[in-house]
């Protein structure tokens, strides 16, 4: 059985590498520091994947909120994750939807403002164009097309 080999000795320009890790405040942020150019001062490493996708420029995002910042470009303050995913379906345009309305919006664009759920196949079959019709009405104006203004049943 052959010896073990030892390692070499440090050469100088090995030991000018570890001088200058020692010196940097953090060894494992070296790397971190050099993909981002070292503009990044005081972050976590667990951040550093976040922040270079995010080109370094979010500042107090929570972890979990990751790829929901990066899918939409960081533009969205104030959001809570449940959110996320109603509001990269409608490109961030929805302010102040309630989860439920989620498919509904969806269905119709983002274009309808004040509907009840109730409404919600009726107004799909007439592509929302109807404003104030009640669920009586409904077969009578998808035969005709939603053209009738004011007739009953």
């Amino acid at each position: 059985m052959a010896a073990p080999v030892p390692e070499p000795a440090p050469s100088l320009a090995d030991g000018e590498i570890l001088k200058a890790r020692l010196v940097e405040p953090n060894l494992v942020a070296r790397s971190f520091l050099e993909e981002n150019h070292g503009t990044v001062q005081s972050r976590n490493l667990g951040e550093r994947s976040f922040l270079k996708e995010n080109h370094g420029t979010v500042q107090s995002r929570d972890l979990g909120e990751r790829s929901f910042v990066e899918e939409n470009h960081g533009t969205v303050q104030s959001r809570s994750l449940g959110e996320r995913s109603f509001l990269e379906e409608n490109h961030g345009t929805v302010q102040s939807r309630s989860l439920r309305e989620r498919s509904f919006l969806k269905e119709n664009h983002g274009t309808v403002q004040s509907r009840g759920l109730g409404e919600r196949s009726f107004l799909e079959e007439n592509h929302g164009t109807v404003q104030s019709r009640g669920h009586e009405k409904r077969s009578f104006l998808e035969e005709n097309h939603g053209v009738v203004q004011s007739t009953g049943r």
